[in-house]
């Protein structure tokens, strides 16, 4: 950033009370009951989401601190975004908390003491923002195409297995049929199961 002190200064020294008002953000997504439980609750037994959402984006606002390389960004990303993948959530709620962070830091800018000084360092911010938007994205489309190989190839499994009950139960001809094909086709025209 232009002014490594300044913004990076004011992000280490009121982190505490910045994430909080991001984890409030992310959770967001969720019901209000659901919602309150996971800020809540500690401890990876008892609130395992609540929990890997907690230090992953506690992670990602250290990347904005300290640079933390992309690798690292990518995991507490997929730590976040693949939960939120199987939870059949739209890509533009998954990944809202990220603009959420933006606003948050916006909001507390303006009331900020020196706020014209720490803002000189905000185009690099911002623009680390963006490019962690944009890395939210392939790591949730990524999640939810795993999720649909998967599905798939429970789907393909069913079939086969259904088609040999049927040979097994001598009840006749099953026609031999690519249903690796025919899910293939059913895909095409939008029709998924």
């Amino acid at each position: 950033m232009g002014n490594p002190e300044c913004l990076r200064e004011w992000l280490k020294k009121n982190r505490d009370a910045l994430l909080k008002d991001w984890l409030i953000c992310c959770f967001e997504v969720y019901p209000t009951g659901t919602a309150g439980f996971m800020r809540g609750s500690a401890g990876s037994f008892a609130n395992p989401v609540g929990s890997r959402t907690c230090q992953s984006i506690a992670t990602l606002y250290d990347g904005l601190v300290e640079n933390v390389d992309t690798e690292k960004l990518r995991d507490s990303l997929d730590l976040i975004l693949r939960i939120r993948a199987v939870q059949d959530v739209k890509p533009s709620q998954a990944i809202a908390f990220i603009p959420g962070l933006r606003h948050i830091l916006q909001s507390n800018l303006i009331t900020a003491k020196n706020a014209g000084v720490i803002q000189q360092d905000w185009p690099a911010a911002e623009l680390w923002l963006e490019r962690l938007i944009l890395l939210a994205f392939d790591v949730y489309q990524a999640c939810r195409e795993n999720l649909h190989q998967i599905q798939l190839a429970a789907l393909t499994k069913r079939c086969q297995t259904i088609e040999r009950m049927i040979l097994a139960a001598g009840d006749g001809d099953v026609p031999e049929r690519d249903l690796a094909n025919t899910e293939r086709e059913r895909c095409e025209y939008g029709k998924t199961p």
